[in-house]
């Protein structure tokens, strides 16, 4: 029940982003930076935006992370990890004409992930810790979206993007069922 419900949020996000996408702002041509990230999952990704229109934008990148929920047991041997690539189509709106703006839309990932867990650890009669690994490596794929607020330093003279975003997405292919990230990015515009 929980899932349906999740899956419901997600779907009316990706819903609104596209129904509220006729809003007028100042988008760059290209930026290119970094976005750090923590909530289910931790990590970081580098991308790159390129104007699409008066006011859209295609964000792409490429991200390395782990889930914090699962790694947190990582000293008893047990995690996931993974790489992937990102893309995310935002509308952009300003909030004012001082740099401050709003950016929604939807986006996927589709990466390789891998998972092990170490079993066993416990002493036998000589001494020795007797244990073993099992492990999985295998394809990756979700669907979510990306909303933020960003400050554009342009209007200063400085060539800089901040923003503060979260991205709640959806597992559909050996991927946790709901990933809610907060992510802080630093991009170079031009």
């Amino acid at each position: 029940m929980i899932l349906k419900s999740r899956n419901l949020i997600c779907a009316a996000f990706a819903v609104l982003c596209v129904v509220i996408g006729g809003a007028s702002a100042a988008v760059h041509d290209n930026a290119f930076g970094v976005r750090g990230g923590f909530g289910t999952q931790f990590g970081g990704e580098v991308d790159y935006q390129k104007k699409m229109g008066k006011d859209t934008r295609l964000q792409v990148g490429i991200s390395y992370n782990y889930d914090t929920e699962l790694s947190g047991l990582s000293r008893y041997g047990f995690g996931w990890h993974w790489i992937c690539a990102v893309g995310f189509y935002h509308w952009h709106w300003d909030i004012d004409n001082k740099g401050l703006g709003f950016y929604a839309g939807p986006g996927a990932d589709m990466g390789v992930l891998h998972w092990s867990y170490e079993v066993g650890g416990y002493y036998g009669y000589y001494g020795s810790r007797d244990s073993y690994t099992i492990s999985y490596t295998g394809f990756s794929m979700s669907v979510g979206g990306e909303a933020g607020i960003e400050y554009d330093l342009n209007v200063s003279k400085t060539p800089l993007l901040l923003s503060l975003d979260i991205r709640p997405m959806v597992g559909l292919v050996h991927s946790r069922n709901f990933n809610f990230c907060v992510g802080l990015a630093g991009r170079y515009t031009f």
